[in-house]
């Protein structure tokens, strides 16, 4: 959220349109996304 400036449902909702890189989960309540996806996406 801090390096794209969109909050988390904007977030969520682009992955769910194929605009934002797929989430990788890391536990049951946590999700990361890689950098350089993050960066190619912007």
């Amino acid at each position: 959220m801090e390096k794209t400036a969109l909050n988390r449902s904007a977030i969520y909702r682009k992955m769910n349109d194929d605009e934002f890189p797929k989430s990788i989960s890391l536990g049951e309540r946590a999700a990361a996304w890689v950098e350089k996806e993050v960066d190619e996406w912007m």
